[in-house]
């Protein structure tokens, strides 16, 4: 969670390549699983440390570690390959 954990420690982070592909995975495990995520109302202070924490905890299942170590190697073949396999295990064609 390298950008969310950046700005809630308020450091600044520079852009690579396994931001978007966490983005994209972290996208699909939410459309998947559709966790309740509690909105923070205007006006409302948010704690972004909390909401840090909270995301760092999630999808943590072996399949979801094999897309993450993937990510971090840029190795686009394996992430093909364990999407793929995520895709048929939630029978998404």
């Amino acid at each position: 969670m390298y950008v969310l954990d950046s700005l809630a420690n308020e450091q600044g982070f520079i852009y690579n390549p396994q931001i978007d592909l966490k983005c994209f995975v972290r996208s699909l495990y939410l459309m998947l699983h559709r966790p309740e995520l509690e909105r923070s109302p205007f006006g409302n202070q948010d704690d972004i440390k909390t909401r840090a924490y909270i995301c760092n905890n999630r999808g943590m299942s072996e399949l979801w570690e094999r897309m993450y170590r993937a990510i971090e190697n840029l190795d686009y073949d394996r992430l093909v390959q364990e999407l793929i396999f995520c895709f048929k295990l939630f029978r998404i064609t």
